[in-house]
């Protein structure tokens, strides 16, 4: 393991140190200054050129609503040789680390891409970002540029009481770094972090910007938000999971509490069963979408909570079909007993778990996506689930003490019969027919209660 992460730090050494080699001499604003000063070669060009100049250092900002809490701004501005650069400034409304992705031909994907990125230390208000190339959405892939490509300039982080703010200058065309063009739409990556520490990213999404639109001053543009690449993909996986934890389980718990209702025989344990196969069938395909998605976009596995739960969940999903496989016959033996009390609580914490892990897989889905979230239907949902489940327990209680009742009516008749008392059998409407689990509780009962009369007799044959 560790000599494969060696081989690649190495490897992306290698590359960055040939490129360093192939423009030892070449100087990133020369470079654009003479392509910008054969373009103004003639008269007719310089006159093109000054009708669509902007005004250096020009007042108006655009403005792109990323999301409600970040605002990107940014502008075109020409230095002294009229060589074009980028001005931008990313406001998010929390503290925490900040990057803009400049993409590789216009691809919405962070391997790949530049990114400048700014972090500050827990004890810090202002500090230096740096040009970054994305080898690996990892940690381990995201290695700085090295020193003659660090081209930002009027570069700063800094926080305010409220926000994080990312400001940044950089020329559009540079050596080794990906153009930013003015002809068409560019698109860029923006990443937010937990905190400051620099590590896996809480938001993050893809936009496109017109870097030659006209300017608008104090007007907050609608951005053009571009879909998840995976988005399609993640959809497909939440409607598999919902399929499995949302429909199928909770019905599978619910024909348990309700057996009575199903005719009589196996039908409530079949209807139990199946159900059960049809979510874990389902859950497979939910689990390799995810992993391909993964392992295809080169986001970190289990980073956040959703991803180790989910795991979880596959595995107690799984453990409860064998479980229900090696039941014991039924009885009052010690191992039914104990299989009845393992496989009722682990059914309720995998169902428990799946709740918050349909919760979050909504949530996630809604946030990256900027749709609707899902979650008042689903909670609405569960909750008609719970107050099913209460109404079963309140009447599996009532039937319980009726059923205890009527038990001690007819110990009292068989009694007087003995002694010579007419008596009549309580038939008819107030017989009760006790469910599985109810009749072996009985027969333990009636088990316990025959022993301590055997006992009993013989105690007394002793004493005589």
């Amino acid at each position: 393991m560790i000599s494969t992460k060696l081989m690649r730090r190495l490897i992306q050494a290698f590359l960055l140190y040939s490129i360093c080699i192939q423009a030892e001499d070449v100087s990133p604003v020369d470079v654009v200054t003479t392509s910008s000063s054969g373009s103004n070669a003639s008269s007719e060009n310089s006159e093109e050129q000054e009708e669509n100049s902007i005004p250096l250092k020009s007042d108006c900002f655009h403005q792109s609503q990323l999301r409600d809490d970040l605002l990107f701004k940014y502008q075109i501005n020409q230095d002294i040789n009229d060589v074009s650069y980028l001005t931008a400034e990313l406001i998010y409304e929390k503290h925490a680390w900040l990057s803009i992705g400049l993409t590789s031909e216009n691809k919405p994907l962070m391997v790949g891409s530049q990114a400048i990125i700014g972090i500050l230390d827990d004890d810090e208000i202002e500090g230096t970002p740096k040009m970054y190339s994305m080898f690996e959405i990892t940690l381990d892939g995201v290695l700085p540029m090295f020193g003659k490509y660090q081209t930002l300039f009027d570069h700063k982080i800094e926080e305010t009481d409220t926000s994080t703010i990312l400001t940044f200058s950089k020329y559009l065309q540079e050596p080794f770094h990906h153009s930013l063009g003015l002809e068409n739409p560019i698109t860029l990556l923006y990443g937010l972090g937990f905190t400051h520490e620099f590590d896996t990213h809480e938001f993050y999404g893809a936009f496109e910007v017109d870097l030659n639109a006209t300017c608008i001053p104090n007007e907050i543009e609608e951005a053009n938000i571009l879909d998840d690449p995976f988005k399609d993909a993640w959809r497909l996986h939440g409607i598999l999971a919902s399929m499995a934890w949302a429909i199928a389980v909770p019905l599978a718990f619910l024909s348990s509490m309700f057996r009575n209702i199903f005719p009589q025989g196996k039908t409530w344990m079949m209807t139990h069963l199946y159900l059960n196969v049809i979510a874990f069938i389902l859950t497979i395909p939910c689990v390799i979408i995810a992993m391909l998605v993964f392992s295809k976009s080169g986001k970190i596995h289990f980073s956040k909570p959703h991803h180790a739960i989910g795991f979880i969940v596959l595995i107690l999903g799984m453990i409860q079909l064998i479980n229900g496989r090696l039941r014991p016959p039924p009885g009052t033996s010690k191992e039914r007993i104990r299989w009845q009390m393992i496989h009722k609580n682990m059914g309720i914490l995998t169902y428990v778990l799946s709740i918050y892990e349909i919760a979050s897989g909504l949530q996630l889905y809604a946030t990256m996506n900027n749709v609707w979230n899902w979650n008042p239907i689903f909670g609405a949902w569960t909750g008609i689930i719970f107050l099913l489940v209460a109404y079963s327990k309140k009447k599996a209680r009532r039937t319980k003490k009726v059923s205890k009742g009527s038990k001690a009516v007819n110990g009292t008749e068989h009694t007087m019969s003995v002694t010579g008392h007419n008596t009549k059998a309580i038939t008819g409407e107030n017989s009760y027919v006790p469910r599985e689990e109810d009749r072996e509780i009985n027969l333990a009962e009636s088990g316990a209660a025959n022993d301590a009369s055997t006992a009993s007799n013989n105690s007394s044959k002793e004493q005589h």
